[in-house]
Order: structure tokens, then sequence, then C-alpha cells
């Protein structure tokens, strides 16, 4: 099975914290900070000129892949305040927009597992006959944990097929587990960047 263990520069802490401690981020990248409320919108697989996010056309030039990107509250009109998603295209449409459960506990990592797989459920666990940390997330859906930072082997199961991967979880460093359409599982380390401050940008 395809395994991309995709690591990429860390921008900024985990949503959990403090907005002021993005806004910080954001304002030294692109001059504008995140506002109170925004929505953060993660695609992954985009390959086409815009793709239509909860109720707006966006430039895909404007989503870096697999890094989330802060959307004001308005601009996405079908977007809930606070919200984190992962949007997977491919072949020019949005085939999944997955909501993804809150992150509010700080000094936490996080584990995520979001499953845009096709049919079946997927689990997260300690490998080699460890103790089940995320279970059953069906097609569509994602489900999140909160854990003490460490170091482990943690096995992703979808259907008949197991992959595993060696993590160090460090604190304020969130990951995501993503099972993929075609069956293949992304390891990715949480992200943020661009910033959409206003509903007419």
């Amino acid at each position: 099975m395809m395994q991309r263990f995709l690591i990429v520069v860390w921008c900024a802490v985990a949503s959990c914290l403090p907005q002021a401690a993005l806004a910080e981020r954001e304002d030294g990248l692109y001059g504008a900070v995140v506002p109170k409320g925004a929505a953060f919108v993660r695609v992954l697989g985009a390959s086409s000129e815009s793709l239509t996010i909860l109720g707006r056309k966006v430039p895909t030039t404007e989503l870096p892949e697999d890094v989330y990107v802060a959307f004001a509250p308005g601009v996405l009109p079908e977007a809930k305040d606070g919200a984190h998603y992962t949007v997977f295209e491919a072949a020019g449409q949005v085939l999944s927009v997955v909501e993804e459960p809150a992150r509010d506990k700080p000094g936490k990592v996080y584990l995520s597992m979001v499953n845009l797989g096709s049919e079946l459920p997927a689990a997260l666990s300690v490998a080699d006959g460890g103790p089940e940390v995320l279970g059953d997330v069906a097609v569509g859906a994602a489900a999140t944990r909160a854990v003490n930072p460490l170091s482990v082997t943690l096995g992703v199961s979808y259907g008949s097929d197991a992959t595993t991967f060696y993590v160090v979880l460090r604190r304020g460093q969130n990951l995501s587990f993503v099972v993929l359409p075609d069956g293949s599982v992304e390891m990715i380390k949480d992200t943020y960047g661009p910033v959409f401050a206003e509903a007419g940008q």
C-alpha cells in the first residue's frame, strides 16, 4: 500500500491555542490576523484552478496542499465558526467535505482520523496489538483524540490492510491520519497558512 509521510514546515500551533497565537503567526506572513471565529479548511488532491467549498468558489492558488487556510466568518457561507474541515478533490470536483471534531484542550497532542475511503470504516491503534486510539471511523467522517506527548508506532486499519507509522508526538504538534479513496493512508502534520480575512476578498 502506498504510504506518504508528508513533512511540512511547522507554521503555527494547533487551533486549540488562543487566537492570539495564530494571529501573531498570520500577521508575520500575510499581514492579516486570524479573525475570531474563523473556519479552517485544508484541501487534499487539488488539481483544478478553483473549487467551490462550503458555498464559495476559491482559487486553488490560495489553498496550499494539506495546509489549513483560515476563512473569516461569512467568507464561506456554509462553514461553522471555529470549525476545521478537510476537503478532498479529484478530477476537478469536490468529492468530500469532512468536518472535524473540536480540539479544545491546550497542552495536549491531537490525533485525528479522516476517512475518505470508499465503503469501509477505519481505525487507529497502537501497533502490534496495542490499544485502540480511534475506532470505527465511518466513511465521510472524522474523529479526534487528545493524548499526552510520547513516541509510539501507530497503525491505521482499513479493511484487511494495515499501515504503520512511527511518530514522535510533541506538545502543540497535531497529526492527522487520512484514508484516501484508493485505500492508501497519509499521515499529515497539521499546519496553518493563508488567511481570507474578508468576505469580499
